[in-house]
């Protein structure tokens, strides 16, 4: 229950008054801002209900690897800002428990080569013209291997400042928006 504001993500529902009083989203953010503004509700005290049967169509998986490891180096990056913003609420270690694993340290060290969202983007690209040829469980390892050494980069080396993060996100949602039918 604690924790729940974690969960608080992509679509939501509260009352206008409840809006008002949380103060609404913090534009600042670029990524996150779904969950800090859980942060905030739950400090308020608003019980938060997390329902798995309520669905709704949200934003389209990125459609390539070059997109999905840019995404994922600025949600990374957005994580500093939420940091910054709420330090009282560390983000729960997510890169490896104890020792070190054959898995931490290929991310790790695809986090030390993927050093901007544009280098992930370059990166993914590359992987996206050598999906074709290699075999499917090779590649499915490769693209979270990027992805996730891409999100932890971001979390390195991203600022607290969103500012070009959110044309980032920007220009990546006028991209997905779908055909207009006449």
């Amino acid at each position: 229950e604690a924790e729940r504001w974690r969960l608080w993500a992509a679509h939501n529902s509260m009352t206008r008054r409840t809006w008002e009083r949380s103060g609404g989203f913090d534009e600042r953010f670029a990524y996150r801002e779904d969950s800090e503004l859980g942060l905030r509700l739950a400090a308020l005290g608003v019980h938060l209900v997390v329902d798995p049967m309520l669905e709704i169509d949200h934003r389209r998986p990125a459609p390539d690897v070059r997109s999905r490891a840019a995404r994922a180096w600025v949600s990374g990056a957005s994580e500093v800002l939420f940091a910054t913003a709420h330090p009282e609420a560390a983000a729960p270690a997510s890169e490896g428990g104890s020792g070190v694993t054959l898995w931490g340290a290929a991310t790790a060290t695809t986090a030390g080569v993927l050093r901007s969202a544009r280098g992930a983007a370059r990166a993914g690209g590359a992987l996206d013209r050598a999906l074709p040829v290699l075999p499917p469980a090779v590649g499915g390892r490769l693209v979270a291997l990027v992805v996730e050494g891409a999100a932890r980069s971001g979390r390195r080396r991203g600022s607290a400042d969103q500012g070009g993060y959110l044309t980032h996100k920007d220009s990546e949602l006028a991209g997905e928006q779908p055909p207009t039918t006449p």
